[in-house]
């Protein structure tokens, strides 16, 4: 498990790196992004979608899965998850931009996790 964390966590630092980096160029932290995700049917589902999440999350057995988890999850998820499948879609059509196609899985990963 010490492996996993610390695998996990250089993970997470280089993407950090590269994000910080490489921002100009990153869609997901363009205006045009924030303007996708602020539309009002967007934002209502994002809410209906989150509060179902946060509601059934101390009910699924799951011992590490509380409240605080599923609201982490649910606010990554609607801030990332759009972005992710785009770039990982135009990554299966060719445009193979490893910095986006590995911000894109690392984003994926710690969303889900």
């Amino acid at each position: 498990m010490q492996l996993y964390i610390a695998a996990w966590l250089t993970a997470l630092a280089v993407a950090v790196a590269l994000a910080i980096r490489h921002r100009r160029r990153l869609s997901l932290f363009g205006g045009g992004y924030r303007r996708f995700l602020l539309v009002r049917w967007r934002l209502v589902t994002f809410a209906i979608a989150a509060v179902a999440l946060v509601v059934v999350a101390p009910y699924t057995g799951d011992p590490t899965w509380d409240y605080y988890d599923a609201s982490f999850m649910a606010l990554l998820t609607y801030l990332t998850g759009p972005w992710v499948v785009g770039r990982l879609y135009r990554g299966l059509r060719g445009d193979r931009d490893p910095v986006e196609l590995y911000l894109a899985a690392c984003a994926w990963l710690f969303s889900t996790s």
